[in-house]
């Protein structure tokens, strides 16, 4: 887990972190910008039981990075663990849309689609 951007979302808020994402990023030393900094965080904050806050950084994310699909997959397990079914499901699709062959994406429509 990054434990700068990290801190800086519990102490300014995800709106903060929304705004200022390449100064936060040059600010915490990343060379380059990759989905998997911010799912780090928003994973973080899912084990932490923080969905609503995991699922803004997932739904940053995909607008950072629309053509991937893990950043949709990672929305959609956020949506799933905050009990929205729908949400779920439809960004397991949005991630099957870019990746059909995502093993986790696959997996989870099939199981929600039969629930």
């Amino acid at each position: 887990m990054d434990n700068f951007l990290y801190s800086t979302l519990k102490k300014k808020g995800i709106q903060h972190l929304q705004l200022n994402l390449d100064a936060l990023l040059a600010e915490g030393g990343y060379d380059n910008r990759s989905p998997m900094t911010l799912n780090r965080l928003g994973y973080a904050l899912l084990e932490e039981g923080q969905n609503q806050d995991a699922i803004e950084v997932f739904r940053l994310n995909t607008e950072l990075y629309p053509e991937e699909a893990n950043p949709w997959d990672s929305l959609a397990e956020a949506y799933f663990k905050a009990g929205d079914k729908k949400m779920a499901l439809k960004y397991y699709r949005k991630a099957l849309e870019i990746d059909p062959e995502m093993p986790s994406a696959k997996r989870m429509v099939r199981e929600l689609e039969l629930n």
